[in-house]
């Protein structure tokens, strides 16, 4: 696997760098601020931090397929 490749699997890569970071869907603006008003916010931040977890895994499964179709 090359370099370039390999540092997309670094531990949240896509939750600290804002270019590549999955934020909630507009349609979940209410489920998102609702705990935010209610001093949760802290719940808001695990769940964007779960999804954006979850493409982190998903791109290492995803990954040695595009490569072997190179």
């Amino acid at each position: 696997m090359n370099e370039k490749i390999s540092k997309r699997f670094e531990n949240d890569v896509y939750y600290l760098k804002p270019m590549v970071k999955i934020e909630l869907p507009n349609e979940l603006e209410t489920v998102e601020n609702t705990p935010q008003r209610m001093g949760l916010e802290s719940l808001t931040r695990k769940r964007i931090r779960a999804l954006n977890k979850a493409a982190e895994e998903a791109l290492k499964e995803a990954t040695p397929l595009f490569i072997a179709g190179h």
